[in-house]
This record gives structure tokens, C-alpha cells and sequence, in this order.
């Protein structure tokens, strides 16, 4: 408000701190339901961890700066369109391994080295979803029988890595779409985990409302929707490896359902804590 008592043309902080959320059960209700259940499936990747990345393609970017090349993440998802494709005209099945995508980029010149350094690249992006892992350690407690089931094409040793590094070193088994030749998008590979426990009560956790939720609950298993961090909009796309590591920081900080913080600790967070650091630095 200007010093006349009117109000003067300003930021429009309404529109800056508004959120978008549709509702996500809390930690507490998702074991609530869970503890009537023998057996818990985790979808991997969104749900048990994260990335430090908003997208998993901007890994790629992160493999092309490593390997100082401006071609490698566009012929990486060329490569990984073409796997599927040669997949489903072979064997009627579009799972396909990271070894089949690098059949694809010997075209670019792009070999088992450059494989290895991605397979590296995955392992360090990622982090336990907070809300996901305190759900997982109380039902460890429970003596659960607890799984992980994921559509995804890295090998079961990587797949491992990632949980172990994330916290997850209690579990029963993987569900890879890559070792069936099936996928949680049409309910096959939710049957081979229902198959797997025939005796057993079995619920699925997940980030996808199609694939976690609608197809498990056709299979005759319960899926639950656990939205990803990425429901909350809170800043603009920004087409670029920086925009993408910074979104994930906020979306894996402020997004994860397990803190609620105010609007001047998000305001703090997203913008005030960047530019004191900035400025400070710039003092130093």
C-alpha cells in the first residue's frame, strides 16, 4: 500500500503461494491401511525414491555433460524408442532392457563406457521419499512382507543399488518389467505378483493413478494412489539442466506430503533462502 492509502501495482503474491494439490493420504492413514495387509508393494521410482532431477530424460543431460557431448540425450531417447520398437516387432513386448537401448546407440558411437557412466548416474541421483521410507520402516517393524514392483528398464543389480543407497535394505523381492516381459500399465506384471502370494493379502503403493491404482485393483489387488512430487506447481518450466535441479529440490523438499510448512517458510525455501545465500557469497 503506497503512502497515500492506495494500493500500488505490486507482485501478485496470491497467485505466487496458491497450490495445487489433489489430496494424498498421509503417512499415518496409508498405514492404517496397510496393516491389514500380509504383503506391500512399493512402485520404485517417484514413489519409494526420488531423483535429484525433475525429469528422468534430464538425466541424460546430466550423462551429456559428463561425457562433454551436445548429441548424447536426444540419441539416448531416440535409442530407447527404437529399443522398444524393435522389442515389439520381435517378441510383441515393448519391456526392454538397458542393454537393448545400447544395442541401439552403437549407431552413435556410443558404447558399453558410456553405459556404465549412466548406470553410475542414476545410482547417485537418488534420495528416499521421506513419507514413503517412514511408512516403510513402521511396517518393517510390523514384520510386513514387503516388495517392490516397477515398470523399468535398468537391471535388477542397479535397481538394488538404488534401494540399498536410499535406506530400503529390508525386502522380500523386485518385480522388474524388464525380467517378465510384463508391465504394471496393463495389470500383467500385478499378476505375477499376485500369483507370487496367493495366500496373502498384497496392496500396492504407487505414483500412477492408471497403472498403481485402476489396473492392480482390476487384477483383485488394492491399489493405493500415491501422487508424485511433481503434483504441486510452484514454479515455472524452465527448459534447461539448472531448472530441472532446482525444481527437484522444491518438489523433493516441499512436496513429499510429510511436512507442512507455512507460506513464509515456502516463500523462505523457494526464493529468500537462494538469494541471501547469493548475496552473501557475493559480500564474501
Amino acid at each position: 500500500v503506497s503512502t497515500n492509502g492506495r494500493r500500488a501495482n505490486s507482485f501478485n503474491y496470491s497467485r505466487y503461494i496458491k497450490e495445487y494439490l489433489t489430496n494424498r493420504d498421509t503417512v499415518d492413514q496409508l498405514y492404517n491401511k496397510c496393516k491389514n495387509f500380509d504383503v506391500v508393494s512399493f512402485d520404485i521410482f517417484d514413489t519409494a525414491i526420488l531423483r535429484k532431477v525433475e525429469y528422468p530424460a534430464d538425466i541424460f543431460d546430466v550423462v551429456g555433460i559428463k561425457l562433454r557431448s551436445i548429441e548424447f540425450s536426444s540419441a539416448r531417447k531416440k535409442c530407447e524408442v527404437k529399443a522398444r520398437e524393435s522389442k515389439f516387432a520381435n517378441r510383441n513386448s515393448r519391456e526392454i532392457t538397458l542393454d537393448e537401448i545400447y544395442e541401439q546407440m552403437k549407431s552413435y558411437d556410443f558404447g558399453s563406457d558410456v553405459q556404465k557412466i549412466e548406470i553410475s548416474t542414476e545410482i547417485d541421483s537418488v534420495i528416499a521419499h521421506p513419507a514413503i521410507f517412514e511408512l516403510y520402516k513402521r511396517l518393517i517393524e510390523d514384520n510386513k512382507i514387503i516388495v517392490f514392483t516397477s515398470d523399468m528398464y535398468l537391471p535388477k543389480y542397479v535397481i538394488e543399488e538404488m534401494l540399498k543407497r536410499s535406506g530400503y535394505a529390508r525386502y522380500n523381492r523386485i518385480f522388474l518389467s524388464n525380467e517378465y516381459l510384463k508391465c504394471k500399465a496393463d495389470g500383467s506384471l500385478q499378476k505375477e505378483l499376485k500369483n507370487c502370494y496367493k495366500n496373502k493379502r498384497v496392496i500396492h503403493i504407487g505414483d500412477s493413478l492408471t497403472s498403481d491404482k485402476l489396473q492392480t485393483d482390476e487384477v483383485g489387488i488394492q491399489g493405493e494412489w500415491f501422487p508424485d512430487v511433481r503434483i504441486k506447481t510452484r514454479e515455472p518450466y524452465l527448459n534447461n539442466l539448472a531448472g530441472s535441479i532446482y525444481r527437484a529440490v522444491i518438489n523433493n523438499n516441499l512436496n513429499t506430503g510429510l511436512w507442512i510448512k507455512d507460506k513464509f517458510f515456502t516463500h523462505g525455501f523457494r526464493t529468500g533462502g537462494i538469494l541471501t545465500v547469493g548475496y552473501c557469497k557475493f559480500i564474501n
